[in-house]
Parts: structure tokens; sequence; C-alpha cells
């Protein structure tokens, strides 16, 4: 039983992580493709 609980903390620990990681790379993609559609505007 205590190994569940070990694993269930590690895996909620890597999607966090995973989670942050991806919101921070969505908010650069956005901000990329954002630039990017400015600049077919010019």
């Amino acid at each position: 039983m205590q190994v569940m609980v070990l694993l269930q903390h590690i895996i909620e620990k890597i999607l966090k992580r995973f989670t942050l990681f991806y919101m921070q790379i969505g908010t650069n993609g956005l901000a990329v493709t954002h630039a990017m559609k400015q600049n077919n505007h010019l």
C-alpha cells in the first residue's frame, strides 16, 4: 500500500511539472504565432 502512495505522489509531481512546462510552451507558442501574424500583415 505504501508503494502505491509513493507512486501516486511521484505521478502527481511529474504531472504538475508537465502542466507548468506545457503552459509555458503554450504561452510562448501563442506569442510566436501572434508575432508571425503581425509580420505577415507587414
